[in-house]
């Protein structure tokens, strides 16, 4: 298990042999695969990132129950997230980010991300064999709390893993699961 405060990691918790549980999506949100009906966009001041309609304004339309998937071919130059939120305390949470083989992500993987003190919950990123991403979160808050969010790597290639992160709220029940892969960093 990962709970990581102040972006704090220990060695023994970035493998965990033990079963995860993935969170269920909720019903409303949107489906983007990339490529395919994804189409990136400036989000948080960096290019050619993926994520639901809204995101490019600082606050995803749905903050719930989105799922975001990288596919064969697939080259995002920037971040993939699952729903982000930097312009309130509307909770982010049961997003999905799936990166498949042949699918990268140049810079960082979020299932939910919040600059805000809102609270990141149950969000998900699964890295399948092939894929690629430079760093993967499955919960991040700047003030908030991260609660019960996963990284599961079944394959491919990352350089840092946090099941969740925040820098100054409380960090609980966030897993990694490292089944397969190459971890770099």
């Amino acid at each position: 298990m990962i709970s990581s405060k102040k972006n704090r990691t220990t060695p023994d918790s970035l493998i965990s042999s033990l079963f995860i549980s993935m969170p269920m999506l909720a019903a409303a949100g949107e489906t983007i695969t990339y490529p395919g009906n994804g189409v990136p966009a400036t989000i948080n001041s960096q290019p050619n990132s993926l994520g639901p309609s809204g995101s490019n304004t600082g606050k995803s339309t749905s903050l719930s129950g989105n799922s975001i998937t990288v596919d064969n071919g697939g080259t995002v130059g920037g971040f993939v997230l699952g729903a982000i939120n930097k312009t309130d305390n509307n909770a982010v949470t049961d997003n999905r980010v799936t990166v498949n083989s042949g699918g990268t992500v140049v810079m960082e993987a979020y299932g939910g991300l919040s600059e805000t003190s809102a609270a990141v919950r149950n969000n998900v990123v699964i890295i399948e064999s092939g894929g690629q991403v430079r760093n993967v979160y499955g919960g991040r808050s700047d003030t908030g709390d991260v609660i019960a969010n996963s990284v599961a790597i079944n394959g491919g290639t990352v350089s840092g893993i946090y099941g969740g992160s925040t820098f100054s709220g409380d960090a609980t029940g966030n897993a990694v699961t490292l089944s397969r892969g190459t971890v770099h960093g």
